[in-house]
C-alpha cells in the first residue's frame, strides 16, 4: 500500500468521525472555523484521490467522502443562518440571508427615514 493510499484512508476517517461526532456549537467563529476544517480536509482528500496509485476502491470511498463533507458545511451554514429561530445571536449580511431564515415571513415591513431635522 502506498504512502499516499495510506494517507488517504485516513483523512477519510478523520472525516467520517468529524462529520458523524461534531456537536453544533452556537458560536458563529466555531461554526467559522469549522467550515474552513472541512474545506480543509476536503482539499486534502481531492488531492490525494488523483494520485495515480489509489485503487478504484478507494477513489470512490474518497469522493463519497468529499459528497458528505460538502454536505456537512451546507448543513453548519444552514445552522448558522437559522440560529435566530431559537433566539440565538445571528449574523446578517445581506437582505437574502433574512429572507432564507424566515423571521419575516408573516411580518410587514417598511423602510423608514430619518433626517437631522
Amino acid at each position: 500500500m502506498s504512502q499516499q493510499e495510506t494517507q488517504l484512508k485516513k483523512l477519510i476517517k478523520d472525516s467520517m468521525k468529524m462529520i458523524e461526532e461534531t456537536e453544533f456549537e452556537t458560536c458563529s467563529q466555531w461554526i467559522d472555523r469549522e467550515i474552513n476544517r472541512a474545506r480543509k480536509q476536503q482539499e486534502q482528500i481531492e488531492r490525494l484521490q488523483n494520485h495515480p496509485s489509489i485503487t478504484a476502491r478507494l477513489f470512490n470511498e474518497s469522493r463519497d467522502c468529499c459528497d458528505q463533507i460538502h454536505s456537512y458545511i451546507e448543513r453548519l451554514r444552514f445552522f448558522r443562518l437559522n440560529k435566530s429561530k431559537q433566539g440565538r445571536q445571528i449574523l446578517i449580511e445581506t437582505t437574502d440571508d433574512i429572507k432564507r431564515t424566515g423571521m419575516f415571513n408573516n411580518a410587514a415591513y417598511d423602510i423608514e427615514y430619518k433626517s437631522p431635522f
